[in-house]
């Protein structure tokens, strides 16, 4: 018994480069949707980072001025670094830290920092916790 192979003719096409093209060029445009979609998420973010950015080089530049307008600079300089351990040792907002530090006018000097900021009210309202819900 013998086998013979046929050779049958293929009706394929050659792909064009036409097709080609428009198939990177959607994937191309789908790709740049998800790129673009990452973006307009993460903006948020950014710009909130960038406005708690603001307010904290305020506060700093604030507090530092308060502390060498003091009479006595090591009892300043002990409130200061109450302040800013707050935030750090026991993980508490800001405007709680704000409500527990002794003197008056450093929280009016912090105070008046945020509010000087070049940010939203709403951000200003929600870091010293004045903001409504």
């Amino acid at each position: 018994m013998m086998c013979t192979c046929e050779k049958k003719e293929s009706n394929k096409e050659p792909v064009s480069g036409l097709s080609i093209l428009v198939t990177l060029l959607v994937w191309a445009a789908v790709l740049a949707a998800c790129l673009a979609g990452l973006y307009v998420i993460s903006e948020p973010q950014r710009m909130q980072n960038d406005a708690n950015y603001i307010i904290k080089e305020n506060i700093k530049k604030e507090v530092l001025s308060w502390v060498h307008s003091q009479p006595d600079l090591a009892s300043a300089s002990n409130i200061a670094t109450n302040y800013y351990k707050c935030e750090d040792i026991y993980s508490l907002r800001h405007s709680d830290c704000l409500a527990m530090i002794g003197s008056e006018s450093l929280k009016k000097a912090i105070t008046a920092a945020v509010i000087k900021s070049e940010v939203s009210k709403e951000y200003k309202d929600n870091f010293l916790g004045t903001s409504k819900k």
